[in-house]
């Protein structure tokens, strides 16, 4: 297997290093979500009232949409209810489904990097940690 890379990123360095997936964790929370892009922002806020108002859907499910022409990655999952020590798991499980190699995690601003307390957990996949 490869190694693994959990690395911390800027707002600005995401735009200039791809990345297979964006993951902003409790987007109704996270300052991220207004600040990444106008025109990503708003079809998360779409996508997520569209979710809302359905109603058998939970909004505690993950949403996975597909990214404007031109974004740096071609999907972002937007995943609710997600507590500092828990997301990590979650995301890889997705991640792993989704056959991509490199994650970039926006987190609610609140929290702290992890730690790369879980050797092999994330082999193969490059995590960047948004501060």
């Amino acid at each position: 297997m490869t190694q693994s890379h959990l690395s911390k990123t800027s707002l600005n360095q995401c735009w200039s290093e791809p990345s297979d997936l964006w993951v902003i964790l409790n987007p109704e929370q996270n300052l991220w979500t207004e600040q990444i892009d106008p025109s990503l922002n708003l079809l998360l806020r779409r996508t997520y009232v569209r979710a809302e108002s359905k109603a058998k859907v939970e909004l505690t499910a993950p949403v996975l949409v597909a990214s404007p022409p031109g974004h740096p990655a071609p999907r972002v999952l937007l995943m609710e209810d997600q507590d500092e020590r828990g997301w990590l798991s979650a995301v890889l499980k997705i991640a792993s489904g989704l056959k991509v190699n490199s994650v970039t995690v926006f987190p609610p601003k609140a929290w702290s990097a992890p730690s790369a307390s879980r050797p092999g957990a994330t082999d193969g996949m490059e995590i960047r940690w948004v501060e």
